[in-house]
Parts: C-alpha cells; structure tokens; sequence
C-alpha cells in the first residue's frame, strides 16, 4: 500500500482490494529502520472502505506499544520483527490473539528461522523479508530463498498452516516464485 499514487489512491486502493488476499501496510517509524511509514490513521480510514483483511507489518522499536492501537484501527494481522520482541515474544504474540487479530512474525534476513522455533506454532503468519527492512532499492538477497524452502518444509514436517510471506517482491526475483506460490501456498508482497 506505500507504493501507492498519493494523487490516485482511491482507485488504486480499489483495484488492490479487489486483487489481493490481504493489504500489507509498512508501519515505519524512523528508529527501528531508516524510513518512515504510514501509521494507525491509515489503516482506520480503510477500515470501512476494504473488504480485504489488512496486515500491519510493525517495523518499529516497541511494536507491544501499538498493538492495541493497530488492532483498534482495523488490523486482521499484526506482524512485528523478531529483533523487537525477542524478550516478550509470547506475551506479544498472545496479546495480539487477544486482541482478535491474527498473528504475523517478520525476520529479516540475516535472522535465522531457529529464532521462531519456539513459538511458530502460535503464528497465523510469517514474512520472509528478503532484503533488509525499511531500505528502498536493494536487490534481492538470494539467499533468503533457502529460508524460504527450509521454512516451508518445517510447517509440512509439523503439521502447521501459517501462512508464509516473502517481503518485499522484486521483478529482479526468478520465475520460481510463480511455482513455488502454486506449490507452497507461499504470498510474495509489493515491492
């Protein structure tokens, strides 16, 4: 949804709505990555106006801050970074549930899967971020594709049904993604 025409939003919020499974809405706040994002008021002023389920993909400091906040605004997911709560992981997830929302988890790229290991069963959805977060114009890191593989191959041998995100999608990324999608019940995000 950042990627929008600010001039043309309307209807191309329409078209997303209409075309995806759910709207993916960068929350940034300029600390936790260089950038920054929409925030809350974005999300309730679609509210009303999307069918689609939205995730909020928290890439800020203290996402346990907001939680309440996003999902007052109409989040059907919320999604922080590993690295921002790694000390509460549970609580945070659990909170999120509490608050009627589905649960997403982002790594980025150097974060190994060992990392969710532990509470990935709780999750509703995981994004893969393949470059690093909150940075405009990188290439794709090959590597994360691996990730990917490793992360569909846990939820088969475990017997899970979180959904996977790659984040962000990139033209430069290979055909595979088009099989792999079909195969694996994978989602690749906007670029």
């Amino acid at each position: 949804m950042g990627c929008c025409d600010l001039f043309d939003m309307e209807r191309q919020v329409r078209i997303i709505d209409e075309k995806s499974d759910f709207l993916h809405m960068d929350i940034k706040d300029g600390v936790y990555v260089p950038s920054f994002g929409i925030g809350s008021e974005f999300l309730a002023a679609l509210k009303d106006k999307v069918s689609t389920p939205m995730d909020a993909h928290l890439m800020i400091k203290h996402p346990q801050q907001y939680l309440e906040t996003f999902a007052k605004a109409g989040a059907a997911y919320i999604t922080p970074h590993t690295d921002c709560i790694e000390g509460d992981a549970f609580v945070t997830i659990n909170k999120i549930k509490e608050l009627g929302c589905k649960a997403g988890i982002a790594l980025n790229p150097s974060v190994p899967l060992e990392t969710i290991e532990y509470y990935l069963p709780l999750l509703d959805k995981v994004t893969i971020m393949i470059v690093d977060a909150g940075i405009s114009g990188q290439k794709v890191i090959e590597q994360t594709y691996d990730k990917i593989r490793k992360l569909v191959k846990i939820r088969e041998e475990k017997g899970l049904d979180f959904l996977i995100e790659a984040d962000p999608i990139s033209l430069d990324i290979p055909s595979f993604i088009e099989r792999f999608e079909a195969e694996n019940h994978i989602t690749f995000g906007p670029e």
